[in-house]
């Protein structure tokens, strides 16, 4: 990256981080103030727009303050042997009502006792991000197939039925700001979700892809590197031996 480049970049970074900060206290006003006269005056539709869309701009701030700190962190947080297949059949488990309010089916095949070196609060969002793309980009009564699959590097992915992938940009969907559905989904997203799953894969040492199934479903997928073996991170026999190190 040229030296011209990088302080543009840079600029940019601290530019997103001020304007950032400058919004949250307004919109935190504004949002009160609606509670307020809601108390006062009543429900209404005006009021309830105002929450809506004062909700969104909360959302796009709160995930811009996210790329932000993952840009500047130059510490790696800590990081544990965790529980992987535990945590996609929870995060499978919470979205279950939500895809069957939008009449949409969603089922997991997820392996026992697979394990990844990571940390947890970072890896639950980027699952998390993953399950709710696939639930907002579904195509109406499709189904959603979540996967866990261990082996020497754990691997996770989600298909949806998306009968339009063959108009995506694949190589660009992980992008910021870059809306690969506009039209279909306007004023649901920023574009900036699936940067944020990027950036905590890379994070992780993880490769993040996406993938064409058939022309009718897309494949967002995650692979693990091995982690370390596990008896010098746990000591713990049972885990070793579960896992083959």
């Amino acid at each position: 990256m040229s030296k011209s480049v990088a302080e543009n970049y840079e600029k940019l970074k601290r530019f997103i981080t001020d304007v950032t900060h400058e919004l949250k206290t307004p919109l935190t006003l504004m949002l009160t103030n609606v509670d307020i006269l809601e108390s006062e005056i009543g429900k209404n539709e005006w009021l309830e727009d105002i929450r809506l869309e004062g909700n969104k701009m909360t959302e796009l701030i709160n995930q811009l303050v996210c790329l932000a700190r993952m840009d500047e962190d130059t510490v790696q947080p800590p990081k544990a042997l965790l529980n992987l297949s535990e945590m996609v059949s929870e995060m499978a488990t919470l979205f279950q009502p939500l895809a069957a309010h939008k009449n949409l089916t969603l089922t997991a095949s997820i392996t026992p006792e697979v394990f990844c070196f990571g940390q947890e609060a970072e890896l639950r969002r980027l699952l998390s991000i993953l399950t709710e793309n696939a639930l907002k980009y579904c195509d109406a009564g499709g189904s959603i197939t979540i996967t866990l699959q261990g082996g020497k590097s754990p691997t996770f992915w989600i298909d949806n039925h998306y009968e339009a992938v063959g108009t995506l940009r694949l190589d660009l969907l992980f992008d910021r700001f870059y809306r690969w559905d506009s039209a279909r989904v306007s004023g649901k997203g920023f574009g900036i979700g699936l940067s944020i799953a990027k950036a905590i894969a890379e994070r992780h040492g993880a490769q993040i892809w996406a993938q064409n199934l058939n022309g009718t479903m897309i494949r967002f997928g995650v692979k693990w590197k091995k982690p370390p073996a596990f008896s010098r991170i746990t000591q713990n026999p049972s885990l070793d031996k579960s896992n083959g190190t």
